[in-house]
């Protein structure tokens, strides 16, 4: 019995860092890839602030989650170009470029979350329904690949 617990505690624990670790994941894919191009992005966490919200905001108002996915996506994108453009056209630090659009993400996503929803009190956060993920044959021979290859949510199975 005691096996058992453990076992299972090990495959949670491995799980939810998978889940975890994505965001961060692709963030550092996309921090690698701006940095063979010569630009040091330290606005990493904001992009992924301002996507998420982003996302949030238009999956909310649509009640499409593509809809939300293509505008974090898209915000992500415009952020990026915005640290470029002073970076690379403007000649600007790229250091202090980065935190200041890291600053800037955090105070305006945060802005705009009370700006949207300050009728709710703050206190109530908005939901909406994800979409489910299709289950295969795989699924359901084993417990534990359900944990690791088919998680609640999609987005952990776009990093592979």
């Amino acid at each position: 019995m005691g096996d058992l617990f453990q076992t299972t505690i090990i495959v949670s624990i491995l799980a939810a860092t998978v889940r975890i670790a994505t965001p961060l994941l692709l963030a550092a894919l996309g921090e690698l890839v701006a940095e063979r191009a010569g630009i040091l992005n330290l606005g990493v966490e904001g992009n992924m602030l301002m996507s998420a919200f982003s996302g949030f905001i238009f999956t909310y108002i649509s009640g499409s989650l593509w809809v939300g996915l293509l505008a974090a996506a898209l915000t992500g994108a415009l952020m990026n170009l915005l640290m470029v453009f002073m970076a690379a056209t403007l000649k600007v630090e790229q250091v202090v470029t980065g935190l200041a659009l890291n600053i800037l993400a955090s105070g305006m996503s945060l802005f705009l979350y009370k700006a949207f929803f300050s009728g709710s009190g703050g206190t109530n956060c908005p939901q909406f329904r994800f979409l489910k993920w299709s289950r295969s044959r795989f699924c359901r021979r084993s417990p534990m690949s359900e944990k690791f290859f088919f998680p609640r949510n999609f987005l952990p199975m776009l990093r592979c």
